[in-house]
């Protein structure tokens, strides 16, 4: 999944898949905030050619970025925090509840989107 800059945000992400791609980050300090930057402009520099794509290989979870993929998604935090499910402000939750619900959305993506 591609966002603003050119930034490969969850790598093998696909749009019509039927399937949850999260990207969870908790860096702990600046210096995870350095690896998770450095993780995603990696992954941006390098996904940009077919060889790159096949160096790659697949996302992998380390301390501060975890990957997850399913049809439905809880979370309780510790404490409120703001959530915004694809970018739009829902307010401050405690824990939450997501899932796909099969033939809810038509997705149209044109032939060359991948």
């Amino acid at each position: 999944m591609w966002v603003a800059a050119g930034i490969l945000l969850v790598p093998n992400a696909v749009i019509d898949d039927g399937l949850f791609d999260l990207l969870l980050m908790r860096p702990g300090s600046v210096l995870g905030w350095i690896r998770v930057w450095a993780k995603v402009a990696w992954n941006g520099i390098v996904r940009r050619t077919k060889a790159g794509k096949a160096f790659a290989g697949e996302q992998k979870n380390d301390g501060d970025l975890h990957y997850r993929t399913g049809k439905k998604f809880s979370a309780r935090l510790s404490r409120p925090e703001e959530i915004e499910p694809d970018g739009d402000g829902l307010g401050k939750a405690v824990a939450f509840n997501a899932w796909i619900e099969p033939g809810a959305l038509q997705i149209r993506v044109s032939a060359d989107a991948n």
